[in-house]
């Protein structure tokens, strides 16, 4: 009897004292954590301004549409001068790779 009150003693003991360490520990980091996540809402509100500076963009269009009409009549331009010059050029190139 003696040996066996001895070896429950022994168990209990660290057991205990695993019990006591184990809860000190966790409670301490989590409750630093939680009061950091407070500031965690002033950046949240910073985004928003950046919503009011998302409808900015809508007034470019209108100069986009400016360029487009221009461009159009220039790009339909060159295209003509340069269709006939890539028609030889595609004859010449065909000519030289069956030449080979």
């Amino acid at each position: 009897w003696p040996l066996l009150l001895l070896k429950l003693n022994m168990l209990l003991l660290p057991v205990a004292v695993v019990r006591d360490l184990t809860p000190v520990r966790e409670p301490t980091p989590v409750r630093e954590p939680t009061p950091v996540k407070e500031p965690t809402p002033s950046p949240v509100r910073e985004p928003t301004t950046f919503r009011e500076h998302i409808p900015e963009p809508p007034s470019p269009p209108p100069f986009i549409e400016d360029i487009s009409e221009g461009g159009s009549g220039y790009v339909s331009s060159p295209k003509s001068n340069e269709a006939p010059p890539t028609t030889a050029a595609t004859a010449a190139g065909g000519a030289k790779d069956s030449g080979r």
